[in-house]
């Protein structure tokens, strides 16, 4: 008997030790005692940095006159020469340059003057920018007719066209040439009462008819417009801008633009 109890003792110390460093496996817990861990609180995101609008205009002239070449040279800096996360959308580049025009050219008061931003694209957060209000996919769409204006409803009002009219508005600082538009819409919005804008294309269409010495071509663009990511973005391309050389006839400058309507009085205008 002392044998067999030695013997039986002696098999277990082996087992022991067969199975020793081998930690000893857990129960599995039962289905109703399972516990779910969960995540902790997603890290707070940065808020996006508002976007900023920003204006190239000649350096030291009033009002800005720059050739048409410039917007081009811009465009290219502000959507090839920024870093690829501080770039504007093609759309966020716009051409302007303003047109003074008047239905009587022997009496340019304020109810027969229009002043005009010949722009080039035309989209909502432009007209935004420009005091518009509301919904405005409708007027963009219009004005994909060469020839359509948006005119503020005080322009309306002094004018008198409706939706689909034709009106001839003469050249103020574009002398002997004549704007024959359809009138596309009205821009809403207090901001916009006194505004009308029209296609940059358009301007472009007359100057074709116009023999090559016609001096107001030359220096038909006053502004381009920039809409940014934000405010890095406007320090780093207005770094560009004054690193370029392309820009010395004449010096240029970008400047964060107001809010509003931009626009010049035309000569003899009463106010």
């Amino acid at each position: 008997m002392r044998f067999l109890v030695t013997r039986l003792i002696g098999l277990g110390l082996l087992a022991a030790a067969a199975g020793c460093g081998k930690p000893a496996a857990a129960p599995a817990p039962a289905p109703d005692q399972l516990v779910t861990v969960a995540p902790g609180p997603a890290a707070p995101k940065e808020p996006a940095e508002p976007a900023v609008w920003a204006a190239l205009a000649a350096k030291d002239l009033v009002p800005s006159q720059m050739p048409p070449a410039h917007a081009a040279r811009f465009r290219r800096l502000a959507l090839e020469e920024l870093p690829k996360e501080l770039r504007p959308a093609a759309e966020d580049v716009v051409a302007c340059s303003f047109v003074l025009t008047t239905t009587d050219p022997a009496n340019p008061t304020k109810d027969t003057l229009v002043t005009l931003l010949a722009v080039e694209p035309v989209t909502p957060a432009l007209l935004e920018k420009l005091g518009a209000t509301g919904d405005t996919r409708d007027a963009v769409e219009a004005m994909s007719e060469t020839r359509a204006v948006l005119l503020g409803k005080d322009r309306v009002k002094a004018l008198g066209p409706k939706v689909g009219d034709r009106i001839k508005l003469r050249g103020l600082n574009y002398p002997d040439t004549m704007f024959e538009f359809e009138v596309a819409g009205e821009l809403p919005g207090e901001k916009a009462k006194d505004g009308a804008v029209m296609n940059l294309a358009y301007l472009d269409v007359l100057f074709r008819k116009k023999p090559d010495d016609y001096a107001p071509k030359a220096r038909s663009l006053n502004l381009v417009f920039v809409r940014l990511p934000g405010k890095a973005a406007f320090e780093r391309l207005a770094g560009l801008v004054s690193d370029s050389k392309e820009f010395a006839d004449p010096a240029v400058k970008l400047e964060l633009a107001p809010e509003g309507l931009i626009a010049p009085s035309a000569p003899g205008e009463k106010k």
